[in-house]
């Protein structure tokens, strides 16, 4: 039985994933939150393992977050929206530290 859990969690976290990236919370909390319940061994597996494959990526996320947003916002405001997205304050602080201050200053 936990068997097919894993298997039907994994299944379901790569369709999520393949719909949109995700961060490690944004998953956990679909998971959680969603039709069918898990144990959290279960969940802990599953996701241990997309990170282990990098299906994961908290840092590659934000990276690719703050690329995609840097225009159209202050690093203030992806800041608080990373957050939200439970990313780690350290990651958040240290990609938005190599943002180049010229760069934002034109977003101005």
């Amino acid at each position: 039985m936990i068997q097919n859990d894993y298997e039907r969690l994994r299944n379901r976290c790569l369709y999520l994933i393949a719909k949109m990236p995700r961060t490690e919370k944004d998953l956990r909390k679909k998971i959680e939150y969603g039709k069918y319940k898990y144990s959290k061994e279960v969940i802990d597996q599953v996701i241990n393992n997309l990170k282990e494959y990098n299906y994961i990526d908290d840092y590659a996320y934000t990276k690719r977050f703050i690329e995609l947003n840097i225009k159209n916002n202050s690093k203030k405001i992806l800041e608080q929206k990373l957050f939200i997205k439970g990313v780690n304050q350290n990651i958040i602080k240290e990609l938005l530290f190599e943002i180049d201050e010229e760069e934002e200053i034109n977003v101005c």
